[in-house]
């Protein structure tokens, strides 16, 4: 949500005015970095609803709005890296992005390593994904030291940092 919000800040007003869905405000009480982009702050902040389910489902209904309208002008990626890591609510929350049949067109990646200090069952977070419309599973084993090894010095070398022999 963070680089959201500065792809967003990034946009001109006049784009995010069309843009924005209606109670894109909601999904601002959920991620309050929402609120670094003008467009966002400047709306009204919609009234608190006194049941805690009808707020999230407020809130889940404004992000799944917004990642819409988002995918209907842009292609979509979403990334969440180590998704075992997971709280309920966040994995709550991709459970609705994910929902069909009229999910948000978005081509989600994600990475999950079995654990059992996992902070929700993994079993849970496997049913999540597999709400998703195309689901591949791909199991990738760990690197060998000659592949690590090749792979530092490649990124390394992209990012003009020059490796000593220690390293």
């Amino acid at each position: 949500i963070d680089e959201l919000a500065r792809m967003l800040a990034r946009r001109p007003a006049d784009e995010l005015a069309d843009l924005l869905p209606e109670r894109v405000a909601f999904a601002a009480q959920m991620f309050p970095v929402l609120r670094s982009v003008a467009a966002i702050a400047a709306r009204p902040r919609p009234p608190e609803a006194s049941d805690p389910q009808q707020q999230r489902a407020l809130l889940f209904a404004a992000v799944r709005e917004l990642f819409g309208a988002l995918a209907a002008r842009y292609r979509l990626v979403l990334v969440i890296d180590d998704l075992q890591w997971t709280d309920a609510e966040s994995l709550a929350l991709l459970r609705e992005l994910l929902r069909g049949p009229d999910a948000p067109p978005i081509l989600y990646i994600a990475t999950l390593r079995p654990t059992e200090a996992a902070v929700v069952p993994i079993n849970d977070v496997e049913k999540t994904v597999a709400l998703a419309a195309h689901v591949y599973d791909l199991h990738l084993g760990a690197l060998s030291p000659a592949a690590a090894a090749e792979l530092v010095a490649k990124l390394a070398s992209r990012m003009g940092v020059a490796l000593s022999a220690a390293t």
